[in-house]
């Protein structure tokens, strides 16, 4: 039995752990960010980046003064433009990060697209902020859902919302918010920025919200994007409709799409494109093989695959705001053997991302091996020249103008 399972395992540990063509690699100028934002975003002149960031001072014996902090930065001068603090309490030493970390708090920031605006929601409060230097202009306070009962393997459970995203709608005058759960279901709301008042709101197909990646306005304004997984995370997908476009002046829903993923990451393109990656989920090398999807929103048609150079794909994808470029995480998983234990599991080989044309799906770059990369929070900034990551690798990237020469 022993001489059977060697070739076996010898084949898998030396299989391709990526094949497909990736744009071509590049050594890319980085300019760091400081104390590890939970977020961040590059402002539409491609000058500033806003980040979010929580500093843990010991300010005397015992005490720790926990700080939430919204930062504006000039990224190519290193320097620090303004800075907000949101909220501020201390607290005992001995407290771990981990006991400090309440479950499913929100910390996003978002430039509007004419960047006079910033607009950050820390847990349930919204701060509308002046884009030059943080002066507060108001406050929106949304309303969590009500707490649903669902029945899960025949018990009754109660379940509480969380806000999963929000985006600025692209004439900068609508801010949605979507609420996700940790069962199957979930709502938007529509807030006006310019007033603060309440809009319109409207509850989302049945699905596991909490592993989507979030809305996404088209560009045209008109209709809002999410994907919503009928299945829960990493386990087979029904194939039915879990990607869904929204009339944003009803909340009726428009439009239905089947990504047969079992976790779809997406963004929309200004032609009405639906561009779809599998999420964090690797079953027998999924993502090193995996593909771009892609869809048309209006007909529901499957369009194509992408191109040989759109492979091993997977976990994030976002969309520059002018729709000339997307990005995807690229980083290769492969699978090894414990012999031990006499099992299977993976492991990252490295964590990268590749940046491709939105027109004609061709290949301008990947980037370096960054260790500890966060893919759920790695976006495009609005024309494309840079990418921003947060987590434990903090960075904004200097992309090339064109393709890196082969």
């Amino acid at each position: 039995m022993f001489l059977l399972i060697i070739p076996l395992v010898s084949t898998l540990l030396v299989e391709c752990a990526r094949c497909g063509d990736a744009p071509p690699p590049a050594q890319l100028k980085t300019y760091p960010l400081h104390n590890n934002p939970h977020s961040a975003d590059i402002s539409p002149g491609e000058k500033f980046v806003v980040t979010e960031i929580t500093t843990n001072e010991l300010i005397e014996s015992g005490t720790r003064r926990i700080t939430e902090i919204v930062q504006l930065w000039n990224f190519k001068e290193d320097r620090l433009v303004a800075a907000l603090p949101l909220t501020q309490f201390d607290t005992k030493a001995s407290v771990t990060a981990s006991e400090l970390e309440p479950v499913h708090i929100a910390r996003i920031v978002r430039f509007s697209p004419d960047g006079n605006v910033v607009v950050v929601i820390f847990d349930q409060t919204v701060y509308v902020l002046r884009g030059s230097d943080l002066a507060e202009i108001r406050r929106i306070y949304p309303v969590r859902p009500a707490p649903v009962t669902q029945d899960y393997a025949g018990l009754a459970v109660t379940i509480k919302s969380f806000v999963n995203s929000f985006e600025i709608s692209p004439n900068g005058e609508t801010l949605a918010i979507f609420w996700a759960s940790d069962f199957t279901s979930g709502r938007i709301d529509l807030f006006s920025l310019s007033t603060g008042s309440y809009i319109r709101g409207w509850e989302t197909p049945e699905g596991w919200s909490a592993s989507s990646n979030g809305l996404h306005w088209h560009p045209n304004g008109r209709f809002i994007i999410v994907a919503i997984p009928n299945a829960k995370s990493c386990q087979s997908s029904t194939h039915q409709p879990d990607i869904f476009g929204f009339d944003a002046e009803t909340g009726a829903t428009r439009y239905r799409l089947t990504s047969g993923m079992d976790s779809p990451r997406v963004i929309v393109t200004p032609d009405s494109r639906v561009l779809a990656v599998p999420g964090p989920c690797v079953h027998n090398f999924s993502h090193n093989h995996s593909k771009l999807k892609v869809f048309d929103l209006i007909s529901a048609k499957h369009l194509h695959d992408g191109s040989s150079r759109v492979t091993g794909v997977g976990y994030s994808i976002s969309a520059s705001a002018d729709g000339k470029r997307f990005l995807a995480f690229t980083g290769e998983v492969r699978k090894k053997f414990d012999w031990g234990d006499a099992y299977f599991y993976y492991v990252d080989v490295d964590r990268k991302f590749s940046v491709w044309s939105l027109t004609e799906y061709a290949g301008i770059v990947t980037s370096q091996d960054v260790p500890n990369l966060e893919v759920t929070e790695l976006r495009l900034s609005p024309n494309g020249r840079y990418a921003v990551s947060c987590g434990k690798a903090s960075f904004i990237f200097d992309l090339p103008k064109t393709s890196v020469p082969d």
